[in-house]
């Protein structure tokens, strides 16, 4: 199982991620999830700077997943904490559309060069790009969802459940709104 997930920062900056949702029940604020002995500033530092990599602790293992691009890289554990989806931008092994990659608790790769999915009530021909990962409260269902937001011709934006496992795409978790 996953633990101590961070995200990393060019600077060296780290953010743990609290991974116990118990804690927060139907809480839909993520950012309050990055906790750890850390002041608010520490963390907003890290969330609104350029995230370079991804570390995680495996069976007893620290796993680093580095963008060595320098490039943007976004990533989040399964709810399952059995997987990390990360999504990187400006990175050539991983350009868009196809640069949503899901790998192993042991830092392997499980799926990648995942598309966006076919989005039907857009025109005929509409761009969609990954925009960030993260975890949803479906006040419907009652639970935390994994959730991939996309955006649409960079003007309509959509929530989507994500199953990192197969790597198909759920129901709209937020209806479509305007970027």
């Amino acid at each position: 199982m996953i633990s101590e997930f961070k995200l990393i920062t060019e600077e060296g900056d780290n953010a743990y991620m609290e991974t116990n949702l118990d804690k927060y029940g139907s809480r839909e604020n993520i950012r309050a999830l990055y906790t750890r002995e850390q002041s608010e500033d520490e963390v907003y530092r890290v969330l609104g700077n350029q995230h370079t990599g991804l570390a995680w602790q495996y069976q007893g293992e620290e796993i680093i997943l580095l963008n060595n691009t320098f490039s943007r890289v976004d990533g989040f554990p399964s709810l399952d904490m059995q997987y990390v989806v990360a999504l990187f931008n400006g990175n050539k092994k991983y350009p868009k559309p196809t640069n949503l990659v899901v790998y192993n608790g042991d830092g392997s790769i499980h799926l990648d060069n995942i598309a966006p999915p076919v989005l039907l009530n857009y025109p005929k021909g509409s761009l969609a790009d990954f925009l960030q990962i993260f975890w949803k409260f479906d006040k419907e269902d009652n639970k935390w969802k994994n959730a991939i937001r996309i955006a649409v011709n960079r003007m309509w934006m959509e929530t989507r459940e994500f199953n990192p496992e197969t790597g198909e795409f759920g129901k709209a978790l937020k209806d479509s709104t305007r970027l």
